[in-house]
């Protein structure tokens, strides 16, 4: 599964569409519809629900950046969410120009990621979430449109004034907010020409089956050493995490059974489960992606949100436990980028974000992390990629015979053509090679020539050609080549012939 969720970031959705394995003799297949369990995703952009709160920010700031000791700042305002995630810089702070009353740390995008519903904006409502991420960050377009701003002005020094669309709080922010969670899918699968094309339906209203993810642990012995755990208090949820599926070191001790998901509008379709052992391991591994370990439970972090809550009246102030920092560094000139926690910057990098390639990341994660399900559902199927029991049969197409090859009559006529060019060419090898070849032999106008010789033959012949062959069945002619005289030409000076013997016929 974790190299499911880091395909999400170099592959494309249509990528993870062909990663699906399947078996196609024929080139044409149609599966019947089948349901999944799955991972879903959403989206909601939430920059209306940004507020901005005045001063008061500056000791929470210090806490988190660490200012240089000695160093007076400016008040910090802060923009935040309805969930206690917020982002906050020095008042006048321009945080692309390193000429500005900023600290050497200047938070430019920061994010707050959690398991727990009701510590989102947006997705309280989502009763199996896996995930959900908040994101505050700077858009991008204003700052183009300003003219003041552009990549290669990076760090440069003195060249923004104090424009407002570059300084703290006055620059525009944009805040969107995401969530994987687990559901329920209808598959639709064909193969056409030996390309395979599915399509994902989300069943809606999916919730938990009744008694699921409540139980300790069938174990005797194991039951009983969590109900003594149960009963101390730090082993105790809070009444706002106790439904929530994000793992905690303390409060995932007692051990729950495995999550049910149902359809109540399709009584008939088999529920799904999803392992607690399962959601633990995928709940800790998203918090060691994109949070932070040295801002997360941190105790000076945590008295600092206290205080806030408290004196600016900011209830259930989280603050952030992630962020992408510009930090100059004073010595060497240089602007260092950094994302904290480092895979950060893979979700959400340097490079202008937005709404929209946040949304597609969480797309490609949901995608990638449904085909894992669909392919190693029980443990057995790991080694085997899912062959053992993850199979469906479908409906193979029948080939349609278009043309048919039959392959003797080809053959006959190659042989035909073949014989007829072998013969062509042994006739003209032959005939170049005979120079004492007669002429009447192959020319018309020499046979007229000879035809004195023997036109008295067919004197008595009727008019008819089988007249004409007859006699010449019956008559013997005798051999006689004159090849000097046939090689002379036919225009000469007039010598008187000898005479000529008459060739008188005889009956066989």
């Amino acid at each position: 599964m974790e190299g499911a969720i880091m395909a999400a970031f170099y592959k494309s959705v249509e990528e993870l569409r062909r990663a699906t394995r399947f078996q196609c003799s024929s080139g044409n297949f149609t599966f019947d519809e089948s349901q999944t369990l799955g991972a879903c995703h959403r989206c909601n952009d939430v920059t209306s629900q940004l507020v901005e709160r005045e001063g008061g920010f500056d000791d929470f700031l210090d806490t988190m950046a660490k200012y240089e000791h000695g160093w007076k700042y400016p008040p910090a305002n802060a923009l935040y969410l309805s969930n206690g995630h917020l982002i906050t810089n020095s008042n006048g702070c321009r945080l692309y120009d390193n000429d500005g009353d900023c600290p050497t740390s200047r938070f430019t995008s920061t994010t707050f990621g959690t398991g727990n519903p009701n510590k989102t904006v947006s997705m309280k409502g989502v009763d199996t979430l896996l995930w959900s991420m908040s994101f505050i960050y700077p858009n991008f377009a204003a700052l183009s449109n300003s003219g003041l701003f552009a990549p290669s002005m990076l760090g440069s020094k003195g060249n923004q004034g104090n424009a407002p669309a570059v300084t703290w709080p006055t620059i525009k922010l944009d805040a969107s907010e995401c969530a994987l969670y687990y559901c329920l899918k209808n598959v639709t699968s064909t193969v056409k020409v030996n390309e395979l094309t599915e399509s994902f339906t989300e069943f809606d209203g999916v919730t938990r089956t009744p008694g699921s993810r409540n139980d300790i642990g069938s174990s005797s012995q194991v039951q009983d050493l969590l109900r003594e755990n149960a009963r101390k208090s730090e082993f105790q949820a809070p009444a706002d995490e106790a439904r929530s599926l994000e793992f905690h070191k303390m409060w995932s001790v007692l051990g729950y059974n495995s999550l049910g998901l149902r359809d109540p509008s399709r009584p008939l379709l088999r529920s799904a489960e999803v392992q607690e052992d399962s959601i633990k391991s995928l709940s800790a591994h998203f918090q060691g992606l994109f949070r932070w370990k040295a801002w997360f439970d941190n105790a000076t972090i945590r008295e600092s949100l206290q205080n806030i809550s408290g004196i600016m009246g900011l209830e259930d102030a989280v603050g952030f436990n992630g962020a992408t920092t510009l930090e100059w560094l004073r010595q060497e000139e240089v602007v260092d980028q950094k994302s904290r926690p480092p895979m950060l910057g893979q979700l959400m990098p340097l490079s202008p974000p937005d709404h929209r390639k946040i949304t597609s990341i969480f797309e490609r994660m949901a995608f990638s992390m449904t085909n894992e399900m669909r392919r190693t559902s029980q443990p057995e199927d790991q080694a085997g990629y899912g062959r053992a029991t993850m199979t469906h049969t479908g409906l193979v197409g029948g080939p349609i015979v278009l043309y048919r090859v039959v392959w003797p009559w080809v053959a006959l006529h190659v042989a035909s053509v073949v014989c007829a060019c072998i013969f062509l060419l042994m006739t003209v090898y032959s005939s170049d090679h005979q120079d004492d070849a007669p002429l009447w032999k192959s020319s018309s106008l020499a046979a007229i020539r000879r035809g004195h010789d023997i036109g008295d033959l067919f004197g008595s012949a009727g008019s008819s050609v089988r007249d004409m062959e007859d006699i010449a069945r019956r008559t013997y002619v005798g051999k006689r080549r004159i090849n000097q005289e046939e090689a002379k030409p036919w225009i000469e000076e007039t010598v008187e012939p000898a005479a000529k013997p008459r060739m008188e016929p005889r009956t066989p």
